[in-house]
């Protein structure tokens, strides 16, 4: 889990919520302050233009599928997936030690060990005896539509920041 996302979040409303509560406020008027404030300071309607503005805006700049991979997006956001590249390098190694004693046939079957699709499919090239040119373009091609995909879904977020001060000011 990452902390410092969640942390994040509770500080950020944290912070709005003490600007909109401790408004030159004396102790003896905290409580009627704090709802009183709080009450005056949401305007529903703005709210309901700010972000269904923006949900809007954003529904007309990209289609249905990006907006179903917002909660992929926060489950990585808040549960990220930590790679380490000591074990990819290990696992590596032990495919070459194998191939080397057994054969590259023989790696098929510590294949069904990887969890990682990119290294599998990459192996599996190697094992299917493809040329080193053509694994090599055909990897950088796969990267290279990884990047865009990855480029495509932040254009989502970054379109949504872009619009949401704008609705806001409306």
């Amino acid at each position: 889990m990452d902390i410092m996302t969640i942390l994040g979040w509770v500080l950020g409303f944290g912070l709005i919520l003490f600007g909109i509560v401790f408004q030159e406020a004396s102790a003896t008027e905290a409580a009627t302050v704090l709802f009183g404030n709080v009450i005056g300071f949401i305007n529903v309607p703005s709210v309901v233009i700010t972000i269904g503005g923006t949900f809007a805006a954003l529904m007309i700049a990209f289609p249905g599928s990006s907006f179903l991979k917002v909660f992929k997006h926060v489950k990585i956001c808040v549960l990220p997936v930590k790679y380490d590249p000591h074990i990819y390098i290990s696992q590596i190694v032990e495919f070459a030690k194998e191939a080397r004693m057994k054969g590259l046939l023989s790696l098929e079957d510590k294949l069904a060990e990887t969890k990682d699709e990119f290294l599998k499919s990459s192996i599996m090239l190697v094992v299917d005896s493809v040329e080193p040119e053509k694994v090599h373009d055909l990897l950088e091609a796969e990267l290279d539509h990884l990047d865009a995909r990855h480029e495509q879904d932040r254009g989502f977020y970054d379109k949504g920041a872009a619009f949401a001060p704008s609705f806001g000011m409306i």
